[in-house]
């Protein structure tokens, strides 16, 4: 559907109507290489879903301007497109805190986030000793902390 230097974003074509819309994390071993599709093993286990995986190359936490327009307009595009009557997010580490953040600017279902990263911001979390190049890439944090975005609408499981 999208794959350039602003965002990356697959689908899988799936029958009901639910949307699982993915999102990947850092990547493995420090690699800043593109993220692959993230849990896109579930159209094996979950064959009749739609899936829709979304990758920030940048990997700006949500951060990069513009960017929570685009995932939410591809979000919403997919959901229609599908006549989607559940929509739910799942991500990891990074993923995981889309997946929490994103429900506060479109509707979700239904949130999953594993081991998330609730926060990058060095005035959160000043001692994060990870992604400190992806972090000082970040000119400003608009998006500082997960917990901000939680919303009463969706169920959460983290």
């Amino acid at each position: 559907m999208r794959d350039d230097a602003g965002l990356r974003v697959w689908r899988i074509a799936g029958q009901t109507r639910r949307l699982v819309v993915c999102f990947s994390g850092v990547g493995r071993g420090g690699s800043r290489q593109p993220q692959p599709p993230e849990f896109q093993r579930l159209s094996a286990l979950v064959p009749r879903d739609h899936l829709l995986f979304i990758a920030d190359p940048a990997r700006s936490w949500l951060n990069r301007p513009g960017l929570i327009a685009e995932i939410t307009q591809a979000i919403e595009a997919e959901a229609a497109a599908v006549e989607a009557k559940q929509v739910c997010t799942l991500g990891h580490s990074l993923g995981g805190f889309s997946a929490l953040v994103i429900p506060a600017f479109t509707r979700v279902d239904v949130a999953v986030a594993l081991s998330p990263q609730y926060a990058v911001d060095p005035a959160i979390v000043p001692t994060e000793a990870r992604w400190q190049d992806l972090r000082a890439a970040i000119p400003a944090f608009a998006i500082g902390n997960a917990d901000d975005y939680v919303r009463p609408d969706p169920r959460y499981f983290v």
